[in-house]
C-alpha cells in the first residue's frame, strides 16, 4: 500500500524525529497534574460529557496525529494542559479548544489512497471511529479535523510501533508514583484515558466485551472522580471489563502478596485439596468451607469484581488460586474430611516461592507413558527436544496418542516442530491470525502463519529454499487432546494445530479463551496491565476469544473424582481410546 511505502521510505531517510510545532515547555507535573474535582462533578453531565469527549479526542490524536513522532511532545503533559480549560466548557468552547489544540500540533497530510487499496488486503476492522463525525457533539470544525486525521500519514509514533506480530506501546510510567501514592484526578483520568484509548485502537477484542467499550468511559469517569483513596480498585474493576484472561494486573493489591502452599480446584462451586506440596495438615479432597474468614462464594465474588476472565470456567479456576493468597503470614481454613470439620491455621509463603515450587512439580511430570499396549500418552507441559525422536519411536505403532495440553507447553518452538514433523501427513493452515499496525489504529492485518507439517530443504546450503512435503512417516493411529481451563494461549494455539488432523478428538472443558500475543500498557507507578492483541481464529473465521477452542466431547471433573484424586477427563479418554 502506498501509505505504508511512504512511511517505509522516510524512515530508512529522514530518520523518526520530526517537529511539528514550537517546542512545547511544560509545567512541572512529575508530582502533581495540578488538577482536582469537587465530588459533585460526577453527577454534573456537562462535566461528564466534556471529558468524555477529551478522552475520545485525546486519545485519538495520540494514535492518528503525526505530530506524535515529535520527542518534544509529551501527550500525558497536553490532557493535564486541557483538563482545567475543557472541563467546565460549554460545547461550543471545548470543541473550539480541542481544534485549535490539534491546529497546534501541526499540518499533516492525507493519505486519501489508503480506502482504495484496502480492498485488496485481507484485513478485520473492529473500530472504524465513526464517533468522529458526530457534529451534533463535535461541531463541524472539529469533526471535521478528526475525520481528516484518521488517514493522516505519520512517519512514526513514539508511544507505539510493531514489534513481531503485534505492536509494543510506550507510555510514561511517572516512576516517582507507587501503589500508595495518592493520584489526584488528573492523574486518575489519565489512568482511565491510557487504558480506554489502547483498547479502542488496538484491541482486536474491544467489540466482545460484556460492557460496550464505548459504555466504559460513561461508566468510569465518574468513578475516577469519587474514588479519591480507592482508586486502585477501581483501575483493577475496569480492567476486568475487558473480559481477556491475559488482561492481567497487580491482584497482589486484592489478594495479598503471600500464599499458603497448597492447589485447589473449584467444582460445582465448592473449593476441593489437589495438591498439598507435602504438607502435612490437609489432604486431597480436603473441602475448604471457609478461607481467610471468607465464604467460597465471596471469594468467587471477589474475583468476579476485580480479575479479568474471559469464561465462567477460566474465573472458577482464578478464583481456586486467589483464595489462597493473602497479605498474612498465616491464613486460617475451615475444611471438611469424611464428615467431619476440621480448623486450621497453615502459614504462608511469598507467592514467588509458591509459584516455583510450583514450576518444580511441574516440570517433575514425565512427558510420555504408555498407558497400555496400544494407547500411548503426550504431557505437552514437559516435553523437551532431546526426548522427541525416542517419543516418536515409542508411539509410531500405537493405535491412540492421547496428548495432554492442559498445562503451558514449556517449550513452543520444541512442541511445534513435535507436532509438525511427527503428527501431520499434509501440511496444513489449521488458524488464520490477524495483527493490529500501529499506524492503522483499528484495523487488523492477516499475517502469513507458516503452514503446519512437515518441511525439506531443496537446497542443503540455501536456509531459504524450505519447502512443505507430504510425510508418509506421519502417526496414523487416532489422535484424542484432553483440555480444560488451565489450556490457555499457546495451548490453546497447539490444541487447534492438532484439532487440524483428520478425525482427532478434544475431550474435556471449556479453556481460557485468551490466545495469541500480549500487549503491556504501563501505568503510573509501573501498574502494569496486559491485553491480547491478535486475533487468533479458526480457517472458517470462528473466534477463540472468550468462548475457547472447539471440544468434541465435555468432560468435567465430578465432586466424587476430585475426592477420590482421579483424572475423570484422561480415564475417559483412555475408554474411548480402548473403544476405539
Amino acid at each position: 500500500m502506498s501509505r505504508f511505502y511512504r512511511l517505509l521510505i522516510v524512515l530508512l531517510f529522514c530518520g523518526t524525529f520530526v517537529s511539528y510545532s514550537q517546542q512545547r515547555i511544560y509545567p512541572d507535573y512529575n508530582s502533581s497534574s495540578g488538577f482536582e474535582l469537587d465530588s459533585l462533578d460526577a453527577y454534573d453531565p456537562l462535566v461528564l460529557d466534556n471529558l468524555e469527549t477529551l478522552a475520545r479526542v485525546w486519545g485519538f490524536v495520540k494514535y492518528h496525529h503525526p505530530a506524535m513522532a515529535d520527542t518534544t511532545i509529551h501527550i500525558d503533559y497536553e490532557l493535564f494542559g486541557l483538563l482545567p480549560r475543557v472541563v467546565h466548557a460549554g460545547k461550543a468552547e471545548r470543541n473550539r479548544i480541542l481544534s485549535e489544540w490539534i491546529n497546534e500540533l501541526g499540518a499533516f497530510e492525507v493519505d486519501t489512497t489508503f480506502q482504495q487499496e484496502l480492498s485488496a488486503i485481507d484485513h478485520i476492522l473492529i473500530n472504524d471511529f465513526s464517533w468522529v463525525e458526530d457534529t451534533v457533539r463535535l461541531g463541524s470544525k472539529l469533526s471535521q479535523t478528526l475525520s481528516d486525521l484518521r488517514y493522516a500519514i505519520s512517519k512514526s509514533n513514539k508511544y507505539v510501533w510493531n514489534e513481531g506480530v503485534t505492536i509494543k506501546l510506550y507510555d510514561d510510567p511517572f516512576p516517582n508514583y507507587d501503589y500508595n501514592h495518592l493520584y489526584d484526578a488528573g492523574y486518575r483520568l489519565l489512568i482511565l484515558f491510557r487504558l480506554w484509548n489502547a483498547i479502542d485502537s488496538y484491541c482486536p477484542n474491544r467489540n466482545i466485551t460484556d460492557t460496550s467499550w464505548d459504555k466504559v468511559l460513561e461508566k468510569y469517569i465518574p468513578r475516577m472522580i469519587l474514588d479519591k483513596d480507592s482508586y486502585i480498585l477501581t483501575q483493577l474493576e475496569l480492567l476486568s471489563e475487558l473480559n481477556d484472561t491475559h488482561a492481567s494486573g497487580p491482584y497482589s493489591a486484592i489478594f495479598g502478596a503471600k500464599r499458603a502452599p497448597v492447589l485447589g480446584q473449584l467444582v460445582e462451586g465448592r473449593l476441593f485439596v489437589t495438591d498439598t506440596f507435602d504438607n502435612q495438615l490437609l489432604l486431597p479432597g480436603d473441602e475448604i468451607t471457609v478461607i481467610g474468614g471468607r465464604s467460597i462464594s465471596e471469594i468467587i465474588s471477589m474475583a468476579r469484581k476485580y480479575t479479568a476472565q474471559s469464561n465462567e470456567s477460566v474465573l472458577m479456576r482464578d478464583a481456586a488460586d486467589y483464595a489462597f493468597w493473602t497479605p498474612k503470614d498465616s491464613l486460617n481454613l475451615v475444611f471438611q474430611r469424611n464428615g467431619q470439620q476440621y480448623q486450621i491455621k497453615i502459614p504462608s509463603i511469598k507467592l514467588s516461592d509458591y509459584y516455583a515450587e510450583k514450576r518444580k512439580c511441574e516440570d517433575s511430570k514425565v512427558s510420555f507413558r504408555m498407558l497400555n499396549d496400544s494407547v500411548s500418552y503426550i504431557y505437552a507441559g514437559t516435553l523437551q527436544s532431546e526426548d522427541a525422536q525416542q517419543i516418536y519411536n515409542a508411539i509410531k505403532d500405537t493405535k491412540t496418542l492421547i496428548v495432554d495440553l492442559r498445562c503451558y507447553p514449556r517449550d513452543y518452538f520444541t512442541l511445534y516442530n513435535f507436532f509438525a514433523e511427527y503428527l501431520i501427513h499434509i501440511p496444513q493452515y489449521p488458524t488464520k491470525i490477524y495483527r493490529p499496525d500501529w499506524g492503522c489504529p483499528g484495523y487488523f492485518f492477516r499475517i502469513d502463519n507458516p503452514v503446519f507439517g512437515k518441511q525439506m530443504k531443496t537446497d542443503p546450503s540455501n536456509p531459504g529454499t524450505w519447502h512443505n512435503v507430504e510425510n508418509h512417516n506421519a502417526y496414523t493411529g487416532k489422535i484424542i487432546i484432553l483440555v480444560d481451563q488451565t489450556t490457555q494461549s499457546a495451548a490453546e494455539y497447539f490444541t487447534m494445530h492438532l484439532q487440524s488432523i483428520p478425525d482427532a478428538i478434544t475431550v474435556g472443558s471449556q479453556t481460557a479463551g485468551a490466545d495469541g500475543d500480549i500487549v503491556l500498557v504501563t501505568m503510573p507507578g509501573y501498574m502494569n496491565f496486559y491485553f491480547s492483541s491478535v486475533k487468533v481464529l479458526y480457517p472458517d473465521g470462528t473466534d477463540t476469544q472468550r468462548r475457547g477452542v472447539r471440544v468434541d466431547i465435555e468432560v468435567r471433573p465430578s465432586v466424587d473424582g476430585i475426592r477420590n484424586n482421579r483424572d475423570e477427563v484422561l480415564e475417559y479418554a483412555l475408554q474411548l481410546a480402548t473403544e476405539s
